[in-house]
């Protein structure tokens, strides 16, 4: 039986969505991607959403917008468990940060009362009491928004897909109008907006050097079809990790995003699932022991233990029953093998 990584969920509704796009002949920032924020934004509970590139650069931009309205973010806390962006937005932005380690049952970041950027790993709410912004790659949750500062990602494995693409979602106006020119040149009115019968005209200011990561109409396209079926994928990829839960024993996850497992002999494990036609990733190398971030280095236990055996199963809405009893088989094989690693 060969059982994919990830199938992406795209269908009819993705397609027309993208060819109404190509038949107008607006291709870049425009009409759709403002639709796609405002039905986003409703989706999530927040007053105000920007649309740009992708996850990375949303977090990037938010760190520029903090810095321009004088935060003092030097120290903040993240995990070493989270995908290079988290961190590298900071160095590359001048700022000191700390790693901190990670609950051994959630592998989401200890709680710390310093200022943090929590990581929703695998779809699980990270709650923080001092938080600089939430890194919400793994995570889209309706009305879900809390009045911090959020981040999320569209990319292509994500549970809705953009191919590649991202979000900010924000409380404040001024911070939310900054944004929208600094993901283009820092200029104050888009392509869009200057070329409509009733718009401002085709002068505009350069307000700000800015960035360029803004989304396209095509990408917003493909967001508002994908986002139409969240719900319906939702209920699917749940239902998918209680079957997980359920056959794997013992476990008890709650996350819809990722299904991570922990096993010994992982480079071994990993040519195991191979032969059986098993697709897998894993997320995350801890970052502490990474080169770009050696100097960053310190003992963080249970990051190092989870990082070195966590693997991560299948998981997508068109899963079936038969794949995911057919993964769970040979998970609990290696398990019966070789051990099943427990946090201490």
């Amino acid at each position: 039986m060969n059982v994919p990584y990830f199938i992406p969920e795209i269908g009819r509704e993705e397609r027309e969505a993208v060819d109404e796009v190509l038949k107008n002949k607006w291709l870049t920032m425009g009409e759709k991607t403002v639709h796609f924020e405002e039905e986003f934004a409703k989706y999530i509970g927040a007053p105000y959403c920007i649309a740009v590139s992708s996850c990375t650069d949303a977090m990037f931009l938010v760190v520029q917008a903090l810095k321009h309205f004088g935060k003092n973010m030097d120290g903040v806390v993240l995990p070493s468990f989270t995908f290079s962006a988290t961190a590298a937005v900071f160095k590359n932005s001048g700022i000191d940060f700390e790693f901190e380690d990670i609950d051994r049952e959630t592998f989401l970041m200890k709680i710390t009362n310093k200022l943090s950027v929590p990581v929703h790993f695998a779809g699980l709410f990270n709650k923080e009491p001092k938080v600089l912004f939430e890194d919400s790659a793994h995570r889209i949750e309706k009305n879900s928004f809390n009045g911090n500062i959020a981040c999320y990602s569209f990319y292509a494995i994500k549970n809705i897909t953009t191919g590649e693409g991202g979000m900010i979602a924000c409380k404040d106006k001024k911070m939310a109008d900054w944004l929208r020119k600094a993901r283009l040149h820092g200029i104050s009115s888009d392509a869009w907006k200057r070329y409509q019968k009733k718009g401002a005209g085709r002068i505009y200011e350069v307000e700000f050097p800015g960035w360029k990561a803004n989304m396209t109409d095509m990408q917003a396209a493909l967001g508002l079809a994908q986002l139409k079926k969240l719900d319906e994928m939702q209920s699917k990829r749940k239902k998918l990790v209680a079957r997980y839960n359920e056959l794997l024993g013992g476990i008890d996850r709650e996350s819809n995003h990722l299904y991570p497992v922990l096993v010994n002999e992982r480079d071994n494990f990993m040519e195991f699932l191979k032969e059986k036609e098993i697709g897998f990733s894993f997320h995350f190398p801890p970052l502490h022991l990474q080169p770009a971030y050696i100097s960053k280095k310190k003992k963080l236990p249970v990051t190092e233990f989870v990082g070195s055996r966590i693997v991560t199963l299948p998981i997508y809405p068109s899963l079936k029953p038969a794949q995911v009893e057919y993964v769970a088989k040979h998970v609990k094989f290696w398990w019966d093998k070789y051990g099943k690693p427990e946090c201490k």
